[in-house]
């Protein structure tokens, strides 16, 4: 059995088929993996948080639910459950401590989301924002045959 929390969305969009691949390559099959992984139920909550995490200069990408379980079958992983986990709220200032942003970042990107999205997993606070990171914990199980 292998267990992730809050590591698919740091390989980025280009990564992560391939290290699914790789993780499938690396269990037998029937073996398990339990990870928890931020994605959104919608297109354009997905976009949202992609685009405020491009805005921070990171790399990070979270794909909707449809696109991660989709990747997960294509790579040879079985989800045979999925549940929702607590949400993480993300405040502007503490974003900006982690990614060293300055307030002029944090007053752009507090900007473009103003004019730019009206969704509630992200929200205007003040002079800064709150993003809302929703979880899944999915269960999989390696497929017959590998990838």
């Amino acid at each position: 059995m292998l267990v992730m929390r809050s590591l698919l969305h740091y390989l980025g969009r280009d990564g992560l088929t391939p290290f699914l691949k790789h993780l499938r390559r690396q269990m037998k099959t029937g073996e398990i993996l339990v990870h928890q992984t931020a994605c959104f139920e919608t297109a354009q909550d997905a976009e949202c948080l992609n685009d405020l995490y491009a805005l921070m200069r990171t790399n990070k990408w979270y794909p909707t639910v449809q696109t991660l379980e989709a990747t997960m079958a294509e790579t040879g992983w079985q989800v045979t459950d999925s549940q929702p986990a607590a949400s993480l709220c993300l405040k502007s200032a503490e974003l900006a401590e982690r990614y060293s942003l300055n307030i002029e970042d944090i007053t752009r990107i507090t900007q473009t989301i103003r004019e730019k999205y009206s969704r509630p997993v992200i929200k205007i606070q003040g002079s800064g924002f709150a993003a809302y990171l929703h979880y899944l914990i999915f269960t999989c199980r390696a497929g017959d045959c590998r990838q």
